[in-house]
């Protein structure tokens, strides 16, 4: 099944009800002691008077299925009886305060048992439903946009060289009410001026400069300076972004394929495909199905989804697919898309094409990789009324096939001929003709994951590129022999290079020329000065290839207009010479190893992601030290065994010999906190106290916010305050006066925390408030609300 989310209209239900060819589950009601749960269904079942003539199966406590539970977990069906449209279920036991999902399931096939729907033949319940509760039981609509991200920008940029502010502030002292405008001719002979001096400049103490990283000039003077500091320079990296291809006939679209933006000639961004695509008309544009509730949506975090099958599809594992909103949630109106809400996913699973029961459409169900998880929620359709009262509805959010990767950069025509002189010394330093190549993070199809397997990546991880990993894309070879196993290729540097190893490093310069450099012999293979070789490498890359959303529109070879849904992203300038010379002599501070207890913690949590703080204890155990790490993940997530081994094995790259790894759950301290609240008359008490539970909570709010005692707010050592508390309850609205009666760790008896307002927890502790009923050793709030006086 899908991620669709269940709308309350109930749509299928209704749809259900009135058909006469199959059944479902209309709903489910828990009897007085909680061990019998009485499931009622939209028809007579199988086997009574007024079945539905179906041929459906008759239910046994075979074809019931309990999932679910906290502490409770593992219910079975002990038996089952039936009378008219109620299956009533004997359960082994009553469950817990967690939800838990009853399903149908056919013990043989492992699918909805025959004669029931597949959307109503499973629901989620909780055994405690007839508990007293002083809330409302209608659930949040999830399909709520997220809060709108931060406007806020650093609009920081750079001066001019010093030469020509120099100047320019000399004119300005001594002619007031000069202005400093880029169109005079006299900014223009001061900017002249200053290139004069520059070069002059440079020319005076060239050599003397360049033997210092806080002088040198030229690029890779100081790129070699700052890799015997060990700091690595970036030459940029080439954006990426995915094209649709609305084929009219199947065809195949080779990797290089070359895709151009609108726009003047001179303007004019190229991208290269990065792999294969096989394009079909049908992955043009594919719709949603929604299982009869049109109002539906995709959740922001959903994974899966149904595809309709109007024609057939030829998806599988591996290939991307586009989720766009082409009209307003709200109005259906096309001008009214957000054109935010697109994103495009990896598959990961395709399943067997499918049949609705109830409308014979042929469905397909996909999954795809959790990193590409939606960041929004997408509507399918909208119902708006038009001016006449009629009801209309729009395909709001729909799907598309056809989605190739592509790269920033063009690849030159032809192999180009390298210049065959020697320098001065002897040596071959040909320069590119079209000066600096593309800078590229290598494209791989898989690559390996924290568990050693070798894995498609997904579409996101394609889109986040490293300037750092990127490399030139060029390879040089032999002009007489020109085979793909004979050709130089491009490394960082030479030093981990074999003397036989064919590698060659670019070194380009400021001014947009590139040199290229091979080995001696020693470090990678000396290339035939004698013999003439050529290039092969492609041009164009940095931040020019951040383009917006729709800009690319042409394939070469071919008249079909594309597009690109989502802006060119990763595109960065080389790394400026200042920055490195700033950043450089602070590399080798970088600590690689761990000695102190203070050291295992500081790696873990600045170097291993999913980790919030860590702190480590070095304890002699009887025959050698042993480093405790005791690690705080983000989001409050468990520190499971296969989290311990990850960071053991990341850990023994930096551990000292003859000293073991032992990573560890922090100690949690379970918080007690009692409040009594003073609501003004004009909110009802039960809902002050539901949003003042909101704001309290250890998740996230219905704001989309973190509550306040949410994991991430905690780390080792921090102290609760009850001034923290306070304020975010009276920033509730209604709410008009707070007082704490009880603040102390639970299970324990008062040590003054309440007097002193703030609660203290050791450096190895974290402080901890679920207020999960299942589970009270998690921390238990309680919040009395009344009248204000």
């Amino acid at each position: 099944m899908s991620d669709l989310d269940l709308c309350p209209e109930g749509q299928r239900v209704e749809a259900v009800r009135d058909a006469v060819t199959v059944n479902g589950i209309d709903y489910l009601e828990v009897l007085p002691g909680q061990r019998k749960l009485a499931v009622h269904f939209l028809h007579a079942l199988p086997g009574q008077p007024d079945e539905v003539p179906s041929g459906g199966t008759t239910l046994t406590r075979s074809h019931v299925v309990i999932d679910g539970g906290d502490r409770v977990r593992g219910l079975r069906a002990l038996g089952t009886a039936t009378t008219d449209d109620v299956l009533t279920v004997t359960t082994s036991g009553p469950g817990d305060f967690s939800t838990y999902r009853l399903r149908l399931v056919d013990p043989l096939t492992g699918r909805t048992p025959r004669g029931f729907d597949p959307r109503l033949s499973e629901l989620d319940f909780s055994f405690k439903a007839g508990c007293p509760t002083r809330f409302d039981c209608r659930r949040d609509d999830n399909c709520q946009p997220p809060p709108l991200p931060s406007t806020v920008r650093d609009y920081l940029a750079k001066d001019y060289e010093s030469f020509r502010r120099q100047m320019v502030d000399r004119i300005a002292a001594r002619v007031p009410g000069w202005d400093d405008h880029p169109a005079d001719a006299q900014v223009a002979l001061v900017e002249l001026l200053a290139f004069v001096a520059d070069r002059l400049s440079y020319e005076q103490d060239a050599v003397a400069t360049e033997a210092y990283l806080g002088t040198a000039r030229r690029r890779t003077s100081i790129r070699r300076h700052a890799r015997l500091l060990g700091y690595r320079v970036h030459e940029g990296c080439a954006a990426r972004t995915f094209v649709h291809l609305p084929v009219t006939a199947a065809q195949t679209v080779p990797a290089g394929t070359r895709f151009r933006t609108g726009g003047d000639e001179g303007d004019v961004q190229v991208f290269e495909s990065l792999h294969d695509l096989a394009a079909f008309p049908a992955h043009g544009g594919i719709d949603l199905h929604t299982w009869s509730d049109d109002l539906c949506c995709l959740p922001q975090g959903a994974t899966s989804a149904t595809l309709r099958i109007d024609h057939p599809l030829s998806l599988a594992a591996g290939d991307f697919l586009l989720l766009e909103e082409i009209a307003g949630a709200e109005s259906g109106e096309p001008a009214d898309a957000d054109r935010t809400h697109r994103a495009v996913v990896r598959l990961v699973e395709v399943g067997e094409p499918a049949t609705d029961p109830l409308d014979g459409r042929a469905v397909l169900d996909v999954r795809w990789d959790a990193e590409d998880a939606l960041r929004f929620p997408l509507r399918i359709v909208s119902e708006t009324r038009d001016g006449d009262g009629s009801l209309r509805r729009s395909v709001v959010g729909v799907a598309a096939g056809n989605m190739v990767l592509v790269e920033h950069g063009a690849t030159v025509d032809g192999p180009v001929p390298l210049d065959t002189g020697l320098d001065d010394v002897g040596r071959w330093r040909p320069l590119l003709p079209d000066g600096r190549p593309t800078y590229a993070v290598p494209y791989d199809e898989l690559v390996t994951d924290h568990t050693g397997r070798r894995v498609r990546p997904s579409a996101t991880a394609l889109l986040a590129t490293d300037p750092r990993q990127a490399l030139p894309s060029i390879t040089v070879a032999p002009a007489n022999d020109p085979q793909d196993d004979h050709a130089f290729r491009p490394v960082a540097d030479l030093l981990a290079s074999d003397a036989d190893d064919r590698t060659l490093v670019v070194e380009p310069e400021d001014d947009g020329t590139a040199t290229l450099r091979f080995g001696d012999g020693s470090y990678g293979r000396e290339p035939d000065v004698h013999e003439p070789h050529v290039a092969t490498y492609r041009v164009g890359h940095g931040a020019a290839g951040n383009v917006g959303p729709e800009a690319i529109t042409r394939m070469d070879g071919d008249d079909l207009v594309v597009r690109n849904p989502l802006a060119g992203t990763g595109g960065v300038d080389p790394e400026p010479t200042e920055q490195v010379r700033q950043d450089a002599p602070y590399a080798f501070r970088v600590q690689e190893r761990a000695v102190t207890e203070a050291d295992y913690g500081a790696i873990v949590t600045d170097r291993f992601t999913g980790v919030q703080r860590a702190r480590g204890r070095m304890r002699w155990t009887g025959s050698w030290y042993t480093a405790f790490v005791t690690v705080d993940r983000t989001d409050g997530v468990a520190v499971d065994p296969a989290f311990t081994e990850r960071v053991g094995r990341f850990l023994d790259g930096y551990r000292m010999a003859g000293v073991d790894v032992d990573v560890a759950q922090p100690r949690p301290v379970p918080v007690e906190l009692e409040l009594s609240v003073c609501a003004h008359d004009d909110r009802f008490a039960t809902d002050v106290e539901r949003d003042v539970l909101d704001v309290l909570s250890a998740g996230t709010t219905r704001a989309g916010r973190r509550g306040l005692f949410h994991p991430d707010n905690f780390t080792f050592g921090t102290p609760v305050h009850l001034s923290r508390v306070y304020a975010a309850v009276l920033a509730v609205p209604g709410v008009a006066t707070v007082r704490a009666t009880t603040f102390r760790r639970y299970g324990e008896h008062s040590r003054g925390e309440l007097a002193a307002g703030v609660l203290r927890v050791h450096d190895m502790e974290i402080a901890q408030l679920a207020n999960d009923p299942d589970v009270p050793e998690r921390g238990v709030l309680t919040v009395r609300v009344g009248g204000a006086r």
